[in-house]
């Protein structure tokens, strides 16, 4: 049996309705508000609440479908605390952009104060995006992908959050949502917060990773699917489930279902879901190959780099290992390098011109060329810029059929890559990765794409068959001297003819 709510506004309401509703108004009795099914999270929330011995510790997530109501919720919570609050008291309460608080949140506090007294109710400034009763009391819509700061206050009672799980800046340290609301509620010991979302597009945001988490841990966790809420018929919501791909979908299990699913529309790489269990593996090494690195360099991103064989018996490339660290500078970068070299490849040297010699074969990059020159003249580690001859989404296609093919094999210990690849989507417009708190832009495929794009694939490692020492040279031979020279060479000239192309236009 579908639940209906009874509401009827004040002013269609008889005298004795009109006593009951300014009772409970008064008093900040909502919950009668509320289907059966929200009343019990409000009820677990209260009482979680009522054992929290700090107001830091006094915050509750809501993970929870579309359509089911958690708005609802937070908005009977928000008006039943104001309405017992102190003159001047503030609850903030954030949303994605300041249109969802225009489109979701304000209706429906108004919708809620239907039936709420004149004389308690407060007004809406929608210039200013706050309810304000005449005492000084409001609640503060606030959209915090342009203004989270305006989360901040002299203190806040407490402070709701809806749809954080599409908040990009969620968990920026310096100024993003949390870092703007955290400390505002150590000055009231009953503040508290109240966190509701739907999972978000990649399981790679912190919503997902550290507050889902940290919710179940302490117990101030409620999941619900849009099945349980009582205010639709099973009918209804298939429909909606299949216009939406299905249960199984990836759009499905996360809008309706609330799980935490990577939407496979927006995947960078949605072959790798299907090869995922196979291509992750230890390959047995060859005796003789070649060995690549590959790295994507960045400073609030990551920088990540790579390091593969190419199998040439087999024809597939293998990564063997990775590293992925943001605000790495030169130095560290070139640590990095070296020391996985060393790791990985002391013992097993490739052949050159008649001699074994250390690997690996080639290392490129992305075109930062100030890196690259620093990189080969303070650190002698060369590293080559990649070539760029397609575009952005040629180059992923020509990435997705390899993986697709099972060209591509991941040892288990690549956690950067294998979690870039699982959680890595497009942005909305799909010109870029989009960005990800914990995973940055997925530099990680990006590495892994400048990999498999520089591959010499027809290039046989091993010696001919009259090579019979097993001798790894202390030096090496002219003719690789030469080579890296000539490599350097170029990469040099490059990466300092860039340099005064800037310098140029800085000076214009």
């Amino acid at each position: 049996m579908v639940w209906k709510p009874s509401f009827v506004s004040w002013e269609s309401s008889g005298k004795k309705r009109q006593r009951d509703l300014r009772d409970l108004w008064t008093r900040g009795d909502l919950r009668w508000k509320l289907d059966p099914d929200q009343r019990e999270i409000y009820d677990s929330i209260k009482s979680r609440f009522a054992q929290a011995k700090s107001s830091a510790e006094r915050w509750f997530a809501l993970d929870i479908g579309r359509r089911y109501g958690k708005d609802f919720i937070m908005a009977a919570l928000a008006l039943e605390t104001m309405m017992k609050a102190k003159p001047r008291a503030r609850i903030a309460y954030g949303a994605p952009t300041g249109d969802a608080c225009e489109e979701i949140v304000s209706p429906i506090i108004l919708a809620m104060l239907d039936d709420c007294p004149p004389d308690l109710r407060p007004i809406y400034k929608s210039t200013k995006h706050r309810f304000l009763w005449s005492d000084g009391r409001r609640i503060v819509l606030i959209g915090c992908d342009l203004h989270p700061q305006r989360l901040r206050g002299t203190g806040s009672i407490a402070i709701f959050l809806t749809e954080p799980a599409f908040m990009t800046n969620l968990d920026i340290p310096s100024n993003g949502v949390m870092a703007a609301i955290e400390a505002q509620l150590i000055d009231d010991d009953n503040a508290y917060r109240v966190y509701g979302s739907t999972p978000p597009e990649t399981p790679a945001h912190p919503w997902t990773t550290k507050y889902i988490m940290a919710a179940k841990q302490r117990g101030n966790y409620a999941h619900r699917t849009t099945y349980d809420s009582p205010r639709y018929t099973k009918e209804q919501v298939d429909g909606f489930v299949s216009e939406a791909g299905g249960p199984t979908s990836s759009r499905a299990r996360r809008e309706y279902f609330a799980e935490h699913v990577v939407e496979e529309t927006l995947m960078i790489v949605p072959e790798w879901v299907g090869v995922r269990n196979e291509c992750i593996a230890e390959i047995e090494r060859p005796k003789y190959a070649d060995c690549y690195e590959s790295l994507d360099p960045g400073w609030t991103a990551f920088s990540v780099g790579l390091f593969a064989y190419w199998h040439f018996e087999r024809q597939v490339l293998v990564v063997e290992d990775d590293f992925g660290e943001t605000r790495a500078n030169t130095a560290r970068i070139a640590e990095s390098l070296t020391e996985k070299e060393r790791l990985l490849w002391s013992g097993w040297p490739r052949y050159f011109d008649g001699k074994l010699i250390p690997q690996p074969y080639k290392r490129v990059s992305d075109i930062d060329q100030r890196l690259i020159a620093d990189l080969w003249a303070e650190h002698g580690v060369l590293v080559l810029p990649t070539e760029k001859k397609d575009t952005l989404d040629t180059e992923v296609a020509h990435f997705r059929l390899h993986v697709q093919n099972k060209k591509i094999f991941i040892n288990p210990r690549c956690k950067t890559l294998i979690s870039h690849l699982d959680h890595g989507i497009w942005n909305k417009s799909r010109t870029s990765f989009a960005e990800s708190a914990e995973c940055g832009h997925f530099d990680a495929i990006a590495a892994a794409m400048y990999l498999d794009r520089n591959i010499e694939r027809a290039k046989n490692p091993f010696p001919p068959n009259s090579f019979t020492t097993d001798y790894v040279s202390e030096g090496v031979s002219p003719a690789y001297k030469n080579e890296i020279n000539s490599q350097a060479g170029k990469a040099l000239a490059q990466a300092f003819s860039r340099r005064r192309s800037l310098r140029r236009v800085s000076m214009q």
